[in-house]
């Protein structure tokens, strides 16, 4: 049984108020906050001057000043924050501050510097767009644009200072795993072999595409970067799963359980993006063979690969990074096999809107993308073969297929499932967790199988291999043999 774990059995203690210290041993120091009271005075002066004029001149109404605008506001702002509690602390000697007054000095501050930084960025931006693209920058920098990408600064940098100025984090979770399921240690050591003959069949696949030269080309290059997404996740998943309930130390630190996270949704992200990368192989091969080696070539599919991991590795960084600014004050037992994103931030105790939309973000490029834009691809295959005359050619196009088409539907249709049942009806826990674990881990089991056996080129590479290795310790031995007898 799980504890009834909460975070102030962990740690919370509040003072009731700081003491800043300022300078020490600085003769004359009242100088200097009189120069930057005169300081504030003139940022006052010059920053209203400026709102006024853009707000005014209806001219300056642009893109351009929109940026400019928003930049004095938070200088002014920014300055606001800052310079007359220092004055006030330091001229007039208050310098013990309440703890709450501590914590919106802290986010007022940082939260104005933090958008001055963005909004030189977006500054950058606009400069690039002018210099580079002439002739598109009216089309590219418009007002709703610049209004976005300011109001997303805003946004995220409300957010960053929050979780830096108050949060409660727990030093552990707990992961429940099954409850009340008898004999639950066979499933544990069947996904002990499952791991073991994943890693067996995809460090085989990985080898036989690196040394045979004639599968140095770009479809397997697609293939090569699913068998290591594949071996990575499953690594990144079972050994953590064993580990946690076969020696029952559910306990997790709080650092290693958004560690855990962060690769697990990783890889499973990539695998994702690398069965969209096959099925535009596939679209480009069948609809358009004869520019299929000028369209899919090696630096092209490098460059999508590439294009995937870097992504990713942002949005899933942004996903695991906004948990940082929850605060878990109520239960720690994440009602998961592992650290899983949806079961965890649902723990939070406050405001949980932005990882909501991430979560969402994330669930459309994961889960919904890829399935919508592979059923387009087929569509489109579909009616390129439907133009093909001969049956025979129809069906040989169509067997080119086959193992992407398997691979797709192991993926997705699990995925796809677990979540459909979750929104229109009850899943039971146990039968959520049996799901989850099976679509994490039985895809990177079947890939290799699949392209193993369902593709010529491979298991042909693999005889290939075995006749060479075998011939050559024949010679090897003849060589040993000669040498003996003389």
């Amino acid at each position: 049984m799980a504890p009834a774990a909460t975070v102030s059995n962990v740690t919370f203690v509040c003072p009731t108020r700081f003491y800043i210290s300022g300078f020490s041993n600085i003769p004359h120091v009242t100088y200097f906050y009189i120069f930057l009271c005169f300081l504030y005075i003139m940022t006052v002066v010059g920053n209203v001057l400026l709102l006024s004029v853009i707000f005014l001149v209806k001219t300056l109404h642009t893109p351009k000043y929109m940026i400019v605008f928003n930049l004095a506001l938070t200088d002014l702002c920014g300055s606001t924050a800052l310079i007359p509690k220092v004055l006030d602390t330091f001229l007039f000697d208050n310098r013990y501050i309440v703890y709450e007054a501590c914590l919106s000095y802290v986010f007022f501050v940082w939260i104005f510097a933090s958008v001055q930084s963005w909004t030189l960025v977006t500054m950058a931006y606009d400069r690039f767009i002018a210099i580079c693209f002439p002739l598109r920058y009216h089309s590219i920098v418009t007002k709703p644009s610049i209004a976005v990408i300011l109001l997303f600064a805003w946004e995220i940098m409300k957010a960053a200072t929050i979780s830096n100025v108050t949060f409660v984090r727990p030093a552990k979770f707990y992961l429940s795993g099954f409850s009340n399921i008898p004999h639950v240690t066979y499933f544990y050591i069947f996904l002990c072999f499952v791991y073991i003959m994943t890693v067996v069949g995809n460090v085989l696949l990985l080898s036989v595409i690196f040394l045979v030269k004639t599968l140095h080309t770009p479809k397997y290059m697609i293939v090569f970067n699913l068998a290591m997404t594949d071996l990575c996740g499953s690594t990144a998943l079972i050994p953590k799963v064993l580990d946690t309930f076969l020696s029952d130390n559910r306990y997790i630190v709080y650092e290693a359980c958004l560690s855990y996270m962060f690769f697990v949704w990783f890889f499973a992200s990539v695998q994702s993006w690398t069965l969209v990368t096959m099925a535009y192989d596939r679209f480009i091969a069948i609809c358009f063979p004869l520019r299929y080696h000028s369209i899919v070539t090696k630096p092209a599919v490098a460059a999508m690969l590439l294009f995937a991991w870097v992504s990713i590795l942002s949005i899933i960084s942004c996903m695991v990074g906004l948990l940082d600014r929850l605060s878990f004050c109520g239960s720690l037992v994440i009602q998961s096999f592992y650290c899983d994103h949806g079961p965890t931030y649902r723990l939070a105790c406050n405001d949980r809107s932005l990882n909501y939309i991430i979560t969402s973000i994330m669930f459309a490029v994961v889960i919904c993308f890829p399935p919508i834009l592979i059923v387009l691809t087929y569509v489109c295959i579909a009616i390129a073969l439907s133009r093909i005359a001969s049956g025979e050619e129809r069906l040989k196009a169509l067997k080119t297929c086959t193992s992407h088409l398997i691979l797709v539907a192991v993926f997705f249709l699990p995925f796809l499932g677990t979540n459909i049942a979750v929104l229109t009806s009850y899943l039971h826990p146990n039968a959520r967790i049996i799901n989850s674990t099976l679509t994490h881990t039985i895809p990177a089991l079947l890939n290799p199988i699949i392209y193993s056996l369902k593709t010529e080129e491979v298991l042909n590479s693999i005889k290939k291999l075995y006749k060479n290795n075998k011939l050559s310790n024949i010679i090897v031995s003849k060589k040993v043999t000669s040498l003996f007898w003389k």
